[in-house]
């Protein structure tokens, strides 16, 4: 359903991943896009993304907060099941920065209980949806309501993670 609902949003000429994990989405990016990028601090991930390599893709590591791209304006920013791992108001600021006519789509289940690992700030659908508003994003209609769509993760041969997730689909003109 997430794919379904990338493939609404237009070709974009600079797209960014944030926590791509495998590259499984990014690399599904590259297929309609001119050049994708993808950010993640795993060493283990990177190695496993790089195996699908296009020419119009490339992975960093790094944290997603970090400055690695400078002043760089994107015009189409995912971050897909990270906000357990990174400051949400943090990084909404961060990729507000990022785009200045553009889309930013975000995903999340707000899984926050992750222990000495979770963000000090958490937020929900609601508070997530007033932020980005407040940094100028305009929600679309499709995404104003907080979602639960199933996502289905397979850890291996024997194990899947189920999630329901909420989507966001923001626009800054």
């Amino acid at each position: 359903m997430i794919k379904k609902n990338l493939n609404s949003i237009p070709k974009s000429k600079l797209v960014l991943e944030y926590g791509y994990s495998i590259g499984t989405v990014t690399s599904s990016m590259s297929n309609n896009h001119d050049i994708v990028f993808g950010i993640d601090r795993s060493f283990n991930a990177l190695r496993y993304a790089k195996k699908s390599s296009k020419n119009n893709l490339d992975y960093v590591i790094d944290n997603s907060l970090s400055p690695v791209f400078g002043k760089l304006q994107f015009d189409l920013i995912l971050a897909l099941n990270i906000l357990e791992l990174i400051e949400p108001l943090e990084l909404s600021k961060h990729v507000s920065r990022q785009i200045s006519t553009g889309y930013f789509v975000i995903s999340d289940p707000y899984d926050f209980d992750r222990g000495t690992n979770s963000v000090k700030k958490p937020i929900n659908e609601t508070k997530l949806r007033t932020n980005l508003e407040q940094l100028g994003f305009k929600i679309s209609s499709k995404t104003k309501k907080p979602s639960f769509m199933p996502w289905n993760l397979k850890l291996n041969s024997r194990a899947t993670l189920n999630y329901k997730v909420d989507l966001v689909i923001g626009k800054k003109k």
